[in-house]
C-alpha cells in the first residue's frame, strides 16, 4: 500500500500530537489559485518516498492562505507554497517556497537532525527574532510625522517603480498577488487622490 500524507488542520490537537511525539510540525500554506502549490501536491507530496519520511518524521499540518491569513502573515517565507517546518511550539526551525522532490528527500532528515540536537538554539533565535520585531514595531510607533510621511512616499515610489506596466503584477516572474501593496495603493488614492495607484490596482 502506498502511504499518503494525512494532513491536518491547523488545530491544538495538532501541536499537542507534535509535542507528545517530539516531532517537527511540516506547515505547508497553499491556496486553490496557487499554480505551485498544486505542481507541489502533484509531485513532492505524492511522492510515495517523501509521504513515508513526513508520516513517520513530522506532524503535517495544510493551511489555505485564504481561510487563514493570520497564519500565513505569521509563517510566509516569501511565497506560496510556504512550506515551513516548525517546533512543537510553533517556532520556526527553516522553510522556503515550492521544494522539488529531490531536495526534499535531503531536506527532510537534516531538518529532523538538526531539530533534535538544537532545540535550545532554535528557541533562543527564535525568542530573538521575535524581540526585534517588537522593538522595530515599537520604533515604527515613535517616527515623528514629517519620518512617517517620508516612509509613505518611499513605499509609493517603490510600487510605482516595481509595477510591470505591461503585463501587470509587481516585478518579474513567477508573480505572486501583494494585496498588502494593492491594499495599501487604495488607501492613498482615497486619502490623495494618486491616480496613478488607483490604475495600478485596476
Amino acid at each position: 500500500m502506498n502511504p499518503k500524507i494525512q494532513w491536518q488542520p491547523w488545530s491544538k490537537e495538532a501541536f499537542q500530537t507534535a509535542e507528545s511525539l517530539d516531532k517537527p510540525i511540516l506547515l505547508d500554506i497553499s491556496a486553490t489559485w496557487c499554480h505551485w502549490c498544486h505542481v507541489m501536491d502533484q509531485t513532492t507530496y505524492s511522492n510515495h518516498e517523501i509521504a513515508a519520511l513526513i508520516m513517520k518524521n513530522c506532524v503535517p499540518i495544510k493551511v489555505d492562505r485564504d481561510q487563514r491569513p493570520d497564519i500565513d502573515k505569521r509563517y510566509n517565507m516569501g511565497g506560496w507554497p510556504t512550506t515551513a517546518f516548525l517546533t512543537p511550539n510553533g517556532k520556526i526551525i527553516t522553510g522556503g517556497t515550492y521544494i522539488p522532490p529531490q531536495q526534499m528527500k535531503k531536506l527532510i532528515p537534516q531538518v529532523l537532525d538538526y531539530y533534535k540536537k538544537n532545540k535550545q538554539r532554535i528557541e533562543a533565535e527564535a525568542e530573538e527574532s521575535e524581540r526585534k520585531q517588537t522593538e522595530a514595531t515599537f520604533h515604527a510607533q515613535s517616527i515623528a510625522e514629517e519620518d512617517f510621511q517620508s516612509v509613505i512616499d518611499n513605499v509609493v515610489h517603490v510600487i510605482s517603480e516595481s509595477f510591470d506596466q505591461t503585463h501587470g503584477g509587481f516585478g518579474f516572474e513567477p508573480k505572486f498577488p501583494h494585496s498588502d501593496a494593492l491594499a495599501f495603493a487604495l488607501l492613498e488614492y482615497r486619502l490623495k487622490n494618486h491616480k496613478a495607484l488607483l490604475d495600478i490596482v485596476t
